[in-house]
């Protein structure tokens, strides 16, 4: 994530590999990366509907999301062997809109999860 304090998930100017951070453009869609990193004081929004430039709307599968920072899901699917509740230390907090599914259980820790309104 190069992408500043808050922004989309799904805009290709936010995220650049490990490798090369001034190389942005690639988006972690479908299952094209491996891992993302969300650093700490950083707020990123995963919502399908807003997919931007070559981003494509669809399911993504990581094998793991590491850092500390706020992933907030309107909706969508995100999927992976190894997205934890708590990154480097400290409590990863999950913000879920009201079309999300979440099938599986959450990594070890106690999540800090937040719905809108109850579930039906």
């Amino acid at each position: 994530w190069v992408g500043g304090s808050t922004g989309n998930w799904y805009n290709p100017s936010n995220w650049a590999p490990t490798t090369n951070l001034r190389s942005t453009g690639s988006v972690p869609d479908l299952s094209n990366v491996a891992a993302v990193v969300i650093p700490a004081n950083t707020t990123v929004n995963f919502n399908p509907s807003n997919a931007s430039g070559s981003a494509v709307a669809q399911p993504v599968t990581v094998s793991a999301i590491q850092g500390s920072g706020k992933l907030d899901m309107a909706n969508g699917v995100l999927t992976g062997t190894y997205i934890p509740p708590t990154g480097m230390g400290s409590p990863r907090p999950f913000v879920l809109g009201d079309v999300i599914s979440l099938v599986g259980k959450i990594a070890d820790g106690s999540p800090d999860i937040s719905l809108p309104s109850a579930p039906t």
